[in-house]
């Protein structure tokens, strides 16, 4: 029985065949990799939950720089104190904090599981609301969660990916709930720590929500200038530091074909960066990355100004989240969790057959593209090299184009998130 006492419904087939073609990779990927390590005794090239690691590298890796935070030591290019910090001045803050449990980092990593479970069972709930079963919709939460590689990926790591997916689906959340300055103020840290969850302001523009936009916006600045100042020793020295930190980050790991990077980063210019290595270049030309960042910068603002902000809001959400993850020129596989909050929200509009007004041959081609992308296929090897995500680059570019072409209605995130009405009274997100 469903929440409201009706008789329950099963899951539409196209989210069965999601989860179907999300398990079936992932177990494949399993028996492969046990294949390789135990009786075939194989190196295994591709970096997945199932293989050994030394506990959460990303996290760990500027653990001696940060015994000398808020020093000019911090960004020293000393080999002792490990690579140069290569992130925005404000995700500072948030390694120095997990760096304070420093005899069990893992814990800390945990504690970001917290609001994801607790997202998991409000998801859970929804699903029971609209006439599923509480087994099946239990059922289907866990094993989305179980096999969803980009989450799996995130924990291996230790990467802070985790905390800005945390800050984007909470500012989502507010956003479909009517409290439009806490989303910009939550869009507006995230921005702070990574450039692309900027984005998601077009959201504010297309509706006109200036007033929002811009205190996002000025948050924006105030986190960083207030970070730098707060990093020190000066405002300047933290400036350069973070400069030089960015810079070799870009030189390291977004010209560079990385054999074991490559084969997780999914976005163009790393399918682009195959292709340069499989010409014999390990080393894209500072002038292809320029090309690329102009052609992704310009095809961005006319994609968004000739069609997305002419869509209903789910497309645009489903849109936004796409062009973040597809167009920067590194996007590591922990990025697509991102794409957790259009998936929620397109199962629940699939669920909801009042709603529904596309044929399901479409929704089947939605879910096809989250069963790719949410799995681990690690199992795409081709001479000793992982290919998984430039086959997940392909299911981005499809998922794009779906979401631009094919319009869902507003309603959906009308109801989908709180039941709230507070956004009717503006009529904001009216057809």
């Amino acid at each position: 029985m469903s929440l409201n006492g009706a008789e329950s419904r099963p899951l539409p087939a196209p989210v069965k065949l999601f989860l179907f073609i999300n398990a079936f990779l992932g177990i494949a990927a399993a028996v492969f990799i046990a294949i390789c390590r135990f009786r075939l005794h194989l190196g295994y090239p591709y970096n997945n939950p199932l293989t050994p690691s030394p506990g959460q590298p990303d996290l760990r890796t500027y653990f001696y720089r940060f015994l000398h935070f808020r020093e000019a030591l911090f960004f020293s290019p000393d080999p002792r104190l490990g690579p140069l910090f290569a992130y925005p001045a404000p995700v500072a803050f948030l390694y120095k904090a997990l760096y304070l449990f420093r005899h069990d980092l893992r814990l800390l990593i945990l504690t970001a599981w917290v609001p994801t479970a607790a997202s998991a069972a409000w998801f859970t709930r929804k699903l029971v609301t609209r006439g599923i079963s509480w087994l099946s919709a239990a059922s289907f939460t866990a094993l989305t969660l179980l096999f969803s590689f980009p989450f799996w990926f995130a924990y291996r790591q230790g990467n802070v990916e985790i905390y800005i997916f945390l800050l984007i689906a909470g500012a989502t959340y507010c956003y479909l709930s009517g409290y439009l300055y806490t989303a910009a103020i939550l869009f507006g840290i995230a921005t702070s720590m990574k450039i692309f969850p900027g984005v998601y302001f077009a959201l504010f523009l297309s509706r006109k929500h200036w007033k929002p936009m811009i205190v996002g916006v000025l948050s924006i600045a105030a986190i960083n200038f207030a970070s730098l100042w707060i990093l020190g020793p000066s405002v300047a020295v933290a400036s350069h530091g973070i400069a030089a930190g960015l810079a070799d980050n870009r030189e390291h790991f977004m010209l560079h074909y990385l054999p074991l990077e490559t084969s997780f980063d999914h976005s163009i210019f790393g399918f682009i960066k195959r292709l340069f290595f499989t010409a014999g270049t390990r080393r894209a030309p500072e002038k292809v990355l320029s090309l690329y960042l102009l052609a992704v910068g310009s095809f961005g603002i006319l994609l968004y100004f000739l069609r997305i902000r002419r869509l209903p809001l789910l497309n645009q959400i489903l849109s936004l989240s796409v062009v973040a993850v597809l167009l920067p020129p590194t996007s590591h596989d922990y990025t697509l969790m991102h794409l957790y909050v259009p998936f929620v929200l397109l199962v629940l509009y699939a669920v909801d057959k009042s709603k529904k007004s596309l044929s399901e041959r479409v929704f089947t081609a939605y879910f096809i593209c989250f069963g790719i992308l949410f799995s681990f296929e690690s199992e795409a090897i081709h001479s000793g090299a992982a290919f998984s995500a430039q086959i997940k680059c392909l299911a981005l570019i499809a998922l794009l184009a779906l979401a631009c072409w094919y319009k869902l209605p507003n309603s959906v995130c009308d109801t989908t998130i709180a039941d709230s009405k507070r956004h009717l009274r503006t009529g904001e997100f009216s057809a």
